[in-house]
């Protein structure tokens, strides 16, 4: 919904107000559903890369995704809960990360009582890197604890990042990580009035490299529309 705004209010001829624009929802509307959801339980994907943006300093991108199951719901029916008692704990190793923080809120932790079937959410941390990081240097952990809805027991899922995992260009991760970061940076300069021209070239290249994916498409006219170029 925050998207759909935003972006009538660019079809109208004008930018929208700072209030008027939620980063976090943006993040999460271009990370989109899953290609293929988890038939139960929930799956915790967490992918890391360099910043889609160059900055002053050695700044990389941190995103995490819990992803339900995708189940039918008949006409008038109600969606169930997948998990409950969900809690996200991000630990950042101060030795490999200088600085760092929570994009679209300032919380470090996360947690929500219930999450339903058919839902994606999405989180992204940027981070500033300390100079001559190791490939095996521990970088963050992710962790997602959950209860099990059907069975009641206690889960949780780790993954780890390493400086390794940073290496690669940001251009070679995954189109959904591609897409939440640079629509972070996008939504982020919306709120700062800022002009996100190569904000505009990153995503025209995206559009590019993946024509019939709708969301890219989407990110490419609207960061033109808000003082990028074509």
């Amino acid at each position: 919904e925050n998207f759909q705004h935003i972006k009538a209010s660019l079809e109208s001829g004008a930018r929208p107000g700072r209030n008027a624009v939620n980063v976090e929802a943006l993040v999460n509307y271009f990370a989109g559903p899953p290609s293929r959801a988890p038939r139960r339980g929930v799956n915790l994907e967490v992918e890391a890369s360099p910043a889609p943006i160059q900055a002053e300093g050695d700044r990389a991108v941190l995103r995490f995704t819990i992803d339900t199951p995708a189940v039918d719901v008949p006409a008038g029916g109600s969606t169930l809960p997948a998990v409950k008692d969900v809690r996200v704990e991000v630990d950042i190793d101060r030795n490999a990360v200088a600085t760092f923080r929570r994009i679209g809120e300032g919380h470090s932790i996360s947690s929500e009582p219930v999450l339903l079937n058919n839902t994606s959410v999405t989180g992204i941390y940027e981070l500033e890197l300390r100079p001559r990081l190791k490939a095996s240097q521990r970088v963050a952990t992710v962790r997602l604890r959950y209860h099990s809805v059907t069975d009641g027991r206690s889960r949780t899922i780790e993954r780890v990042v390493h400086g390794h995992d940073l290496a690669k260009d940001w251009a070679r991760a995954s189109r959904r990580h591609r897409l939440a970061s640079l629509g972070a940076v996008w939504g982020e300069s919306l709120k700062n009035s800022a002009q996100p021209v190569e904000v505009a070239r990153r995503a025209e290249e995206l559009a590019t490299q993946n024509p019939r994916d709708p969301r890219a498409r989407e990110l490419a006219v609207a960061a033109s529309a808000t003082g990028g170029e074509r």
